[in-house]
């Protein structure tokens, strides 16, 4: 299995032959496996140009989406990047003189922070107690956004909407299949149970035997699912995923049948809003890059990795149509 080359040779599923751990197994591999897609969606929406070999830029959006905030700072001559924890004292703007940066091999070490405007007034050094921090800086900090809430908050909340509405699909279509609940007698159980779990593996044929099972003391109660269901659940999870895009800052092609569904005020409405959340993470960014340059003497750049659409102009466009004609249509009768 694909699993044993990833954690070792062993069966996840060993120490789940209860259908309660089994369940509860799959409600957390689900938000597990919607995390980490979303995780890496949001780790790559950036680019950095000019960031020393040194530098790992993984780290650096890893830690803006973990915390918050991202550190460089220099050790023995070299720039690293770290997943950081601001210190306790803050200036005259909040914004911390210290921080702790974290490596993922046990390296930690406290940072006196670049103070942006110190050099123009000595109160920016100025701290809670009113002892004033060093110039002698050697580490940049920067925000993932201005309120400097960790984004990986949203990120939980909606992936845990994500998978439930997943794992409520799984359900729906598990008693499509086997859409009853079966009262028999005690020694007929392994019999039904067997049948159910043929029923569940995909068997086009099941086959039992007949002194087995009294048919006349089964009874069968229809647990009536609505398949519809899954409709609705489809339509909620696309709109779950589109909110998550958009305050992610993350562009998105619709397929024509989505476009087609969607008025071109809609559809500008949602590009507008997702641009505003790009611009939110990337106006910090740059903000970070031109600390960096200016501390250490750098050119570094950023920039977003995906690109909005072009603007729908007119709802013809949205059909298909041009001058008012569908395709394949001549205008004729």
């Amino acid at each position: 299995m694909w699993y044993t080359g990833l954690c070792g040779p062993f069966d996840p599923f060993a120490n789940m032959k209860s259908s309660k751990k089994l369940a509860k197994y799959k409600n957390m591999l689900e938000f597990q496996n919607q995390f980490m897609y979303w995780m890496n969606l949001l780790i790559n929406r950036f680019k950095y140009n000019g960031l020393p070999e040194s530098v790992s830029e993984r780290i650096i959006e890893l830690s803006f989406l973990l915390r918050g905030a991202a550190m460089v700072g220099e050790v023995e001559g070299s720039l690293y990047s770290f997943m950081c924890a601001p210190g306790a004292d803050y200036n005259l703007y909040g914004e911390p003189t210290k921080a702790w940066g974290y490596g993922m091999n046990g390296f930690n070490k406290e940072f006196n922070l670049y103070v942006k405007g110190s050099d123009e007034g000595r109160l920016a050094l100025r701290g809670v107690s009113g002892a004033m921090a060093t110039r002698n800086y050697d580490a940049v900090l920067g925000w993932d956004n201005k309120a400097r809430y960790p984004y990986v908050n949203y990120l939980i909340s909606e992936c845990t909407r994500l998978a439930d509405i997943q794992r409520s699909n799984d359900v729906i279509r598990a008693n499509l299949k086997r859409p009853a609940i079966v009262a028999c007698e005690e020694t007929q159980v392994n019999t039904v149970r067997n049948a159910f779990k043929n029923k569940d593996e995909n068997e086009d044929v099941i086959v039992i035997s007949a002194a087995g099972l009294n048919i006349d003391s089964v009874k069968v109660w229809d647990l009536k699912t609505d398949p519809t269901l899954l409709s609705a659940f489809a339509d909620d999870y696309e709109r779950h995923e589109a909110q998550l895009r958009e305050r992610a800052g993350l562009f998105s092609n619709p397929n024509q049948d989505k476009k087609e569904r969607l008025l071109v005020d809609e559809v500008n409405a949602n590009d507008e809003e997702t641009q505003s959340s790009e611009d939110i993470c990337l106006t910090m960014r740059k903000q970070f890059c031109e600390d960096l340059n200016a501390a250490f003497g750098l050119n570094v750049s950023v920039e977003p990795r995906n690109k909005p659409d072009e603007e729908v102009q007119e709802d013809d466009d949205l059909f298909g149509m041009e001058n008012g004609q569908s395709d394949g249509s001549d205008g004729e009768d």
